[in-house]
This record gives C-alpha cells, sequence and structure tokens, in this order.
C-alpha cells in the first residue's frame, strides 16, 4: 500500500504543486480522487500561490481561494493600500467547462495508468531476478552439499579400511600370543621328549658360511640378523638383548621343532643347534 508521501509524489511528478499535492492528499486520500478534485477545481489550480492562498477558507493577511480577506480577493476589488476611491480590477478566472475538465481527468488517469503499468513491469523484473537469484543460490548450495557428501562418503570408506587392517592385525597378534602361550605352557608343565630317531638320509652336502637367524619376541614381533656358522646361541642372546622391545629380564631362547631351549650364555654353536643356514628361535621368559 503506498504511503502519503508517495501519493504526494505521483502528483508532484504530473506538473503539480508540492503544497496543492500534499492539500489535495489530505483531502481525499487516494490519488484518482484527489485527481478528480483538481480537475474539478481547475480554476483554482492554476490560480494557486502557496505564499498567499488558502485553500477552502480565508486569510486575514493575504489572498483567500474561494473566500474573503481583508486584503486581496480573487474576482473582486482591492480597497486596502490604495488611495481612497482607488479601485483594480483583478483578472477573473477562467472556468473550465465540463469538457475541458473531463479531458483533464482523462488525461491524467492515463498517466496514473502508465504509471501503474511501468510500476507492474518493473515490479514484475524484480520478482524474475530474484527467482534466478535464488535458483543460482540453490543450485550453488545443492552443489556444496553433494561435494560434502562424496567426500564424507571418501573418508567413511578410508576408515573402513584401516579398520579392517587393524581388526586383522589384531587378530594375527591373538593368534601367535596363543601359540606363545601354548610354547610357555609346554615348556613349564611337559618334560622334555626325547627326540625319535629318523633314518639316516644321504643329501648332498652344501656348506655355509653365514645364517639367517630369525627371533620372535614375547610380544609377537620378529628381530632377525645374519650370524656366522660357528657363531653360538650366547652372541644370538647377545643380539636379542640390544634389540627387543618387549622389556627387560632373563630369558630361554627356545627351537620349536625339534624343541630345545637355550641359556643366555650357551656356548652351543648355531651349526651344533641346526640353524643353518636359516633357523627360527623363540624367546621365552623366565
Amino acid at each position: 500500500m503506498a504511503s502519503k508521501q508517495d501519493k504526494i509524489n505521483q502528483l508532484v511528478s504530473m506538473g503539480y504543486d508540492p503544497h496543492l499535492a500534499e492539500e489535495a492528499i489530505r483531502i481525499n486520500g487516494y490519488v484518482e480522487s484527489s485527481l478528480a478534485w483538481l480537475a474539478s477545481n481547475q480554476a483554482m489550480v492554476d490560480t494557486y500561490n502557496p505564499e498567499g492562498y488558502s485553500l477552502g477558507g480565508s486569510s486575514s493577511g493575504g489572498q483567500a481561494l474561494g473566500g474573503s480577506s481583508s486584503g486581496q480577493a480573487l474576482g473582486g476589488s482591492l480597497s486596502e493600500g490604495f488611495g481612497v476611491g482607488e479601485t483594480v480590477d483583478v483578472e477573473p478566472v477562467k472556468v473550465l467547462t465540463e469538457e475541458e475538465k473531463a479531458e483533464r481527468l482523462a488525461y491524467l488517469q492515463e498517466q496514473i495508468k502508465q504509471r501503474k503499468i511501468e510500476e507492474e513491469a518493473a515490479a514484475e523484473k524484480a520478482s524474475i531476478d530474484a527467482e534466478k537469484r535464488r535458483r543460482e543460490y540453490g543450485k550453488e548450495v545443492q552443489s556444496a552439499n553433494e561435494a560434502f557428501k562424496k567426500q564424507q562418503a571418501e573418508l567413511e570408506e578410508i576408515a573402513k579400511r584401516k579398520q579392517k587392517e587393524q581388526d586383522k592385525l589384531a587378530l594375527q597378534r591373538v593368534r601367535e600370543q596363543i601359540e606363545i602361550d601354548r610354547l610357555n605352557r609346554l615348556g613349564k608343565t611337559e618334560p622334555e621328549k626325547p627326540p625319535i630317531a629318523a633314518e639316516p638320509v644321504i643329501v648332498p652336502t652344501k656348506t655355509y658360511d653365514e645364517c639367517v637367524i630369525q627371533v620372535r619376541l614375547s610380544n609377537g614381533q620378529r628381530i632377525e640378523s645374519n650370524f656366522e656358522i660357528d657363531a653360538t646361541i650366547a652372541a644370538v642372546a647377545e643380539f636379542v638383548m640390544q634389540n627387543r622391545n618387549d622389556g627387560d629380564g632373563a630369558f630361554k631362547l627356545m627351537t620349536s621343532f625339534p624343541r630345545k631351549l637355550y641359556d643366555m650364555d650357551s656356548e652351543v654353536t648355531l651349526t651344533e643347534a641346526d640353524l643353518v643356514p636359516r633357523g627360527m628361535l623363540i624367546l621365552q621368559k623366565l
């Protein structure tokens, strides 16, 4: 709904004096009825002077439209301020015919109609522009949401793979720990059984200068190193003490098959322990 000032501005844009436009809106309230009122009072509009006239009443200090005053009066004579017996004729106000009034009103109504069309076109254009901006913003939001979902899916897939690897590692550690515990129990509760003599098998003899010894620690991890074939179990134990990460303390080294236990200071050679060219020892804490 247009404000009072907007209505006044519409009349001013049609060529009416701001004071006259304000008075017309005050009396009639609406632009259309104000135009009709102004058209029916065209004579008053043509002679209106905002500094001296008073609409619809009288003024003691200046001019009066449609009334009288002690000074000047439109359509009458002026006696105050002049010599006695002198008169000043005022040019009579031109009165519009009904046809002229109708033409004037039609012209003003056409202007109002054109202004409304322009305002509606401007409002429609603004609405279209706002809809375009809304759709562009919606596309940007949708694109951002899709990118975020894709990133989240990738992160979830990475987390699943990582969790799967961790579960696999944990299962492997559990199995190794079960094996270590089983071997430890066997070492404490069962007497050492003598190896079963096997029939001699003649195989081609191959000589080695070094051998690879792998040691499985009590936490399931493995360490290995190369040793000369005449190195002793004590040398392997020294290597273990320098590189172990499963704690400190005394231990023994044990072969899996045939099962043999060796002290840390054992002078048995790796060749004598049948660990050449490659062997594995299991660390057993005391």
